[in-house]
């Protein structure tokens, strides 16, 4: 039996391949609606809030939080005892604004940045655009440089050639840092372009840690030691001490056997290295402490706390 091989005549694919080409462009258009939609939607940084009775100071941190502005103000020129009723969804920043500034001397400017710059009375925010170029200790250019107004959490970053430009308010103050070297203040006096030499070094190193004889630098140091300050406390919301340090110190591992906020947390260093399980011995304000007393302990009332990891660090103490 022969087979019948019917063979289709090239104008019969027209209308498919002109109906495939087709769904290719309306799906390419749909794809390029969508991208720039999503861009639009990062870029304006829409602001859904609902307060009453709110000062100033404390609204614009929750806008910090939930967008990437950051504000720049002095304390001192914000209205006293001046509080604020808002509730806007998907609104924009100047919308926010114009809203609860208005009936004050403030005034305000959105620099590109995502930096808001806040003024009072009759002055106006000046802006200019800063350009420089940053070197190490020999002269070579460091790329990828942090650059940002001291205060802010915005910035800009050196190119291959260690050059940046960085649109900042009249007489601001530069921080410049990058790992491995000195973090450097820089005052803006002028628009010319300015020159930074970074030193080596580890700021880390020059901290003082409180031992059992004095205080010595870090840099000093024979044993394994490291301190947590107040100021490293006072912005975290703690259930008490223990759970606390969870994060600060390296190589510290921290177990809460359950959610009560009375249970004590359980430390260790680097893992289960010895019959004693490898704890830490923990010094509140240079006083040794056991870790359910840690617990107890009201982190409020503390000014720092250290840890020492090895038998060197905790020799001048005793055996334990």
């Amino acid at each position: 039996m022969k087979k019948a091989i019917v063979s289709q005549s090239p104008g019969n694919t027209r209308p498919k391949l002109f109906k495939l080409l087709l769904i290719m462009k309306f799906t390419a258009i749909l794809l390029l609606v969508v991208c720039l939609h999503a861009f639009g939607n990062g870029y304006s940084q829409k602001i859904s809030l609902s307060v009453k009775n709110m000062e100033l100071k404390k609204l614009f941190t929750l806008i910090q939080r939930q967008t990437n502005y950051r504000f720049l103000y002095e304390d001192q020129q914000l209205p006293r005892n001046r509080k604020v009723d808002l509730a806007v969804q998907n609104a924009s920043i100047n919308a926010v604004l114009d809203d609860v500034l208005q009936n004050t001397t403030l005034h305000y400017r959105v620099l590109n940045d995502n930096l808001v710059v806040l003024t009072a009375g009759d002055t106006k925010t000046v802006t200019q655009t800063i350009r420089g170029k940053i070197t190490d200790e020999k002269g070579e250019p460091l790329v990828g440089v942090n650059i940002k107004v001291k205060g802010s959490s915005g910035g800009v970053t050196t190119n291959i050639n260690g050059e940046f430009s960085i649109e900042v308010p009249d007489n601001a103050v530069l921080e410049v840092s990058y790992i491995g070297y000195l973090t450097q203040d820089v005052q803006i006096k002028s628009d010319a372009p300015i020159a930074i030499s970074l030193i080596p070094g580890d700021k880390n190193l020059q901290e003082v840690v409180v031992v059992g004889y004095g205080t010595q630098k870090k840099v000093n140091l024979t044993g394994a030691v490291d301190a947590v300050t107040s100021k490293q406390l006072e912005n975290r919301p703690l259930m008490n001490l223990g759970t606390g340090l969870q994060g600060l110190i390296p190589n510290l591992n921290i177990t809460v056997p359950n959610g009560r906020a009375t249970t004590a947390p359980a430390f260790n260093i680097r893992g289960v290295t010895s019959l004693n399980g490898g704890e830490p011995l923990i010094l509140v304000d240079n006083i040794p402490f056991t870790v359910a007393e840690v617990a107890r302990l009201n982190p409020n009332d503390i000014e720092s706390v250290t840890a020492l990891k090895d038998a060197a660090s905790a020799a001048i103490y005793g055996a334990r």
